[in-house]
């Protein structure tokens, strides 16, 4: 599917159209950017699970989170920070505020298995 098509069904009305196009792997990073912003949780959570959400994306969810429960969860940053495109900065300030405490590699392979699996 065309890069503009994708990005056209990122903005659709109908839920299902934006869920199913934050899981596409085709679905170019900007408009994985808009999904990860979209007021629909469900919809942002399909798009965090993508492994070509940009660092952008990545840091706005972890900051929205962080406003709304401090360190009483981490949901999504436990998520954000294995995510392959987690930059090294953001992962750290993860790490550093309780996201993740398990060994640094951990969780990546998810991602990984994910990126295979669309790819066979």
């Amino acid at each position: 599917m065309a890069a503009e098509r994708l990005r056209s069904l990122a903005v659709d009305e109908i839920r299902p159209v934006r869920l199913w196009t934050a899981r596409s792997p085709l679905t170019p990073p900007d408009a994985l950017d808009r999904l990860a912003r979209d007021m629909d949780s469900s919809v942002q959570w399909n798009a965090l699970i993508n492994p070509n959400l940009p660092d952008t994306a990545l840091r706005w969810l972890a900051d929205l989170e962080a406003k709304k429960a401090g360190t009483r969860w981490f949901i999504l940053r436990e998520r954000i920070v294995h995510h392959p495109n987690a930059s090294e900065a953001l992962r750290a300030e993860l790490v550093a505020v309780g996201a993740c405490g398990c060994p640094r590699p951990c969780g990546r392979s998810v991602y990984a298995r994910q990126a295979s699996t669309v790819t066979q």
